[in-house]
C-alpha cells in the first residue's frame, strides 16, 4: 500500500509541477535480485517542468483517457482507482501540493540568486501558480487563516489541529464558517 500511495504521489506531483516527460520508464521498480523477482518502487527521478521550456506541452502518459493536466478532481479519481478512500486522496493531494508550495519558496530564492536560472526559474514558478490544484489548496489554506483570525484563535494552530481546518474547508467555504459559529458561537 505504501509502494501505491508512493506511486500515486509521484504521478500527482509530475502533473502539478507540469512534467510531460513523466513516461512510463520514469516508474520503476528496483529489484533486490534477479533470481527474488521482489521489487520495491524506485524514487521519483527526472521530474522537470517542462512547459517552462516548451510551453504547448503535454503530459506523456493519458490519465482518464486524455493527455491534457488532469484537474483536481480528476487526480482524486485517479487516487480512487488506485484504491484510497477519498479522504486518503485529499490528504496524499494536499501533501503533494504543500511541498510543491514550499519548493516554491527555494525556487523562488534560486531565480533571484542564481545567474542565467532567473528567466526559466519564473517560468516554473508561473507553471505552478497556474496549476488549478495549487491554486484551490492555496484558495482553501488562505481561506482557513481568515477564519481563524476572526475567531481569534492562532496561527498557525497546533498541525492536527490544522489539517481538521483543511479537511473542513474541503467541502467548502460556507461548511467551515457554519462549523466555526457552532463551536465558537
Amino acid at each position: 500500500l505504501a509502494a501505491l500511495r508512493d506511486f500515486f504521489k509521484m504521478v500527482a506531483l509530475s502533473c502539478v509541477v507540469r512534467n510531460g516527460d513523466a513516461h512510463r520508464k520514469n516508474f520503476c521498480l528496483i529489484y533486490d535480485s534477479a533470481e527474488s523477482r521482489m521489487g520495491r518502487l524506485a524514487p521519483a527521478f527526472d521530474v522537470v517542468t517542462t512547459t517552462a521550456y516548451l510551453p504547448m506541452d503535454a503530459m506523456a502518459l493519458t490519465m482518464a483517457g486524455f493527455k491534457r493536466w488532469p484537474s483536481r478532481e480528476t487526480l482524486l479519481r485517479f487516487a480512487g482507482a488506485c484504491g484510497f478512500r477519498p479522504e486518503q486522496g485529499e490528504r496524499y493531494l494536499a501533501e503533494v501540493v504543500a511541498g510543491v508550495i514550499q519548493a516554491r519558496e527555494e525556487l523562488l530564492v534560486g531565480a533571484r540568486e542564481l545567474p542565467g536560472f532567473a528567466e526559466v526559474g519564473k517560468g516554473m514558478v508561473g507553471e505552478w501558480d497556474n496549476c488549478e490544484t495549487v491554486e484551490q489548496y492555496e484558495n482553501q489554506r488562505c481561506f482557513a487563516r481568515i477564519v481563524l483570525a476572526v475567531a481569534g484563535m492562532p496561527d498557525p494552530l497546533p498541525h492536527g489541529v490544522m489539517v481538521n481546518l483543511e479537511k473542513m474547508t474541503l467541502r467548502g467555504p460556507q461548511a467551515l464558517v457554519e462549523r466555526l459559529v457552532r463551536k465558537f458561537g
